[in-house]
């Protein structure tokens, strides 16, 4: 049970950040640079290790922008609610199957990031010494309870290292 907690938050930390970040506006590439610093002086990883997890970062930005470029998300919906909402009655039928693919549309991105996350989460991991995955795991913890991913805020709210609001702290992950 501990390692299905610890694979699902090394993924929460590093790749759900990137989402976060942008979801706040904040730049992914320049925070996937701070996520890399902080890896990189928390466990101590040699020189080959930090050319290999600085690839596979790279992989997370380039995946990440050519997934998200616009950062719709649940705002895509908008336009069909507003048109809905205009007419002299409301379709429910026919918004109800808009939102019903949409919904599809999305689980079929989430699943795909979630395949594409998981195959980088194990690049990384294979790359870490035993002792480095233990400090790794306690970093994720530590995280945790203070309202990272699946921490206090729940899933995906709570990104920041300080407070836990990501945005108002001048940033996620600090």
């Amino acid at each position: 049970m501990k390692s299905k907690f610890t694979l699902a938050a090394l993924t929460a930390f590093l790749a759900l950040g990137l989402a976060a970040c942008s979801h706040y506006r904040m730049d992914p590439e320049k925070q996937s640079v701070y996520i890399l610093d902080k890896l990189k002086s928390e466990l101590n990883l040699t020189p080959e290790q930090v050319t290999a997890t600085s690839k596979i970062k790279d992989e997370i930005v380039a995946f990440h922008k050519a997934n998200h470029p616009n950062q719709a998300g649940p705002m895509a919906m908008g336009g069909a609610l507003g048109n809905a909402v205009k007419a002299d009655q409301l379709d429910k039928t026919a918004l109800k199957a808009q939102m019903m693919e949409h919904r599809s549309q999305m689980q079929a991105k989430h699943e795909t990031h979630m395949d594409f996350m998981l195959t980088k989460l194990e690049e990384f991991h294979k790359i870490l010494t035993p002792e480095q995955r233990i400090k790794l795991a306690k970093l994720i913890e530590e995280h945790h309870s203070k309202g990272g991913p699946g921490g206090r805020m729940g899933m995906g709210m709570g990104m920041g290292f300080g407070s836990g609001h990501g945005a108002g702290d001048g940033g996620c992950w600090r």
